[in-house]
């Protein structure tokens, strides 16, 4: 009777321990998920201040741009960080409106050197297509044809160069049908307008 017992106790007793080391193995797993928000509330931290005075500082120093209001923050990280933003603030105006490339090494991360010199070129690309637009209206001015506006790349760039060319060649004419000419209805229509009343 006793060897029956004991024969169901020990199966029992095992259950219990493997439920005991189970238990600590979750309890450890447990303990090491809730710390891994610890580590990322101390990477927030260092680029953050919770201070209310140290954040109406940075907001100063960004508005105006001027990172003596830095100073007056007391968390020494959110200080650098706030230093960090107004210079790469400046060098990145200052590259944007000198249209220079060379003034996006001033910044203070690679990352972000990059993203200044895409600014730049963009920049760049855009004022040669406005030059060349230029010239192409200019050439069409000159030489009073206006087949020439056909080059422009923007429709509407087209529309107001045939607008100008034939309409000062209807009144000059007095000749409103001139404007008959023009490859878009209501740059004839207006043409025609404005051709009519002179």
């Amino acid at each position: 009777m006793h060897m029956k017992k004991l024969f169901i106790l020990l199966p029992m007793m095992a259950l219990l321990f493997l439920a005991g080391c189970q238990a600590e193995k979750l309890s450890e797993n447990s303990n090491q998920n809730t710390a891994v928000p610890a580590a990322t509330s101390e990477v927030a931290s260092s680029t953050q201040s919770n201070s209310a005075a140290d954040q109406a500082a940075y907001a100063g120093a960004q508005q105006l741009k001027d990172s003596s209001f830095c100073d007056k923050i007391s968390d020494e990280n959110y200080k650098k960080t706030c230093r960090n933003a107004i210079s790469d603030q400046t060098a990145l105006e200052e590259a944007t409106t000198k249209i220079d490339a060379g003034i996006c090494a001033k910044l203070s991360t690679k990352d972000k050197q990059n993203a200044c010199k895409i600014r730049v070129e963009t920049l760049q690309t855009q004022n040669k297509k406005l030059a060349d637009q230029q010239k192409t209206m200019d050439e069409a001015s000159k030489s009073g044809d206006y087949r020439q506006c056909q080059k422009l790349a923007d429709k509407s760039q087209v529309n107001v160069c045939e607008y100008n060319l034939l309409v000062n060649q209807a009144i000059k004419a007095k000749n409103p049908r001139i404007c008959d000419k023009a490859s878009d209805q209501s740059t004839i229509n207006s043409c025609r307008k404005t051709a009519q009343k002179t």
